[in-house]
């Protein structure tokens, strides 16, 4: 027998045998804990945008649980469902893991800041800083330019995180609804809005005042307003006396309807207790703001007289505007239309601009 043959022959069957299952055995052994670990990780699911029960039923049938760690404004998911969740969904994790989970506190709800008047830059910024969407458009104006002479919705409106808010700024394409740059330099103008009522579409004589005052400050004109969205109104009295003492040089009445007849209307002054001058100039007012205001989307009254209180106290130029009628179906859906306060206040600066260049 050769000597490689004997070497094989010294080595036991028996031997060869019980390497060969103690390799299998630790194959298996190997494959085993291989399976059970396999077994003990889970891949997480996405939660994103579901309520936290819900959520917290898809992490139970994966054996894992949920902690909320804190909460977050949001506009796009809803108050109390998930907005992230860390680890991501579709990373791997051991049963029994934590995930951390963060809720929506839903839009955050404010009262627009007031940035009529001022450059349009600072505006946005102001507005950016807020959480909200700021669209520029150009307005047919040529008066400093850069400033914000309208916005929509108007100062005071509640608003959420990521609404969007309109800037018009001087600079737009001409058109019937032009504005010539008049130069009020030096005039003093005095806005009465009236308060609403609870029948009203909103605050539509509040509406045009802002973005009248906000025309005529853009011209040079120096304005106050009797009353402000945040404030509570005045009362007639009030209001009358502070006419009675101002010093300005015209007053302008900013009112809405609620007899049922459609259509802005200019009053002025009448002759009782009124001097020739005063009751023509009233007069010749209320007739420039009915023309400027003979546009399309404006229904237009002829001007009348009115015993208003408020006018008989000021001492100087006075009008008042009943720029629609909220118990006529046909103003009360002007109303609605952000455009239309636009129009309107438009079609008064054009008047008081005509009626003291002439001046």
């Amino acid at each position: 027998m050769s000597a490689p043959n004997r070497r094989r022959a010294l080595i036991p069957r028996s031997a060869i045998i019980a390497a060969a299952v103690s390799v299998a055995l630790i194959a298996g052994a190997i494959a085993a804990s291989v399976f059970w670990a396999n077994s003990r990780v889970v891949v997480i699911p996405d939660v994103t945008g579901l309520p936290l029960d819900i959520a917290e039923r898809a992490f139970e049938v994966s054996s894992l649980t949920a902690t909320v760690t804190g909460t977050r404004v949001s506009v796009d998911v809803p108050e109390g469902a998930v907005v992230s969740q860390d680890p991501p969904a579709g990373a791997e994790m051991r049963r029994g893991g934590e995930v951390r989970l963060v809720l929506s506190a839903g839009p955050q709800s404010f009262a627009l800041p007031d940035v009529l008047g001022i450059q349009v830059e600072e505006a946005r910024a102001q507005l950016v800083s807020r959480g909200l969407v700021v669209n520029v458009i150009g307005v047919s104006a040529e008066a400093s330019a850069g400033v914000v002479v309208e916005m929509f919705p108007s100062p005071g409106t509640s608003v959420n995180t990521g609404d969007v808010v309109r800037l018009s700024v001087p600079g737009g394409s001409e058109g019937g609804d032009l504005m010539l740059p008049y130069d009020l330099a030096g005039v003093t103008v005095v806005l009465d809005p009236s308060p609403p009522e609870p029948v009203d579409a909103g605050d539509p004589a509040l509406d045009v005042t802002r973005r009248l005052s906000a025309l005529l400050q853009a011209a040079g004109a120096t304005v106050t307003v009797t009353r402000s969205a945040t404030e509570t109104a005045p009362s007639i009295d009030a209001r009358t006396e502070a006419a009675r003492s101002s010093n300005g040089d015209l007053l302008i009445g900013i009112d809405v309807g609620r007899t049922s007849e459609a259509g802005l209307r200019a009053l002025h002054r009448t002759s009782e207790g009124t001097s020739a001058d005063s009751l023509n100039a009233s007069m010749d007012l209320a007739r420039a703001v009915t023309r400027a205001a003979q546009l399309p989307g404006i229904s237009v009254v002829e001007p009348q007289a009115t015993p208003d209180p408020i006018l008989a106290a000021f001492p100087q130029l006075g009008v008042r505007i009943i720029v629609g009628d909220v118990m006529a179906e046909a103003d009360r859906v002007r109303m609605t239309d952000p455009a239309w306060a636009d129009s309107v206040a438009r079609a008064v600066y054009r008047a008081v601009g005509t009626a003291f260049a002439s001046r």
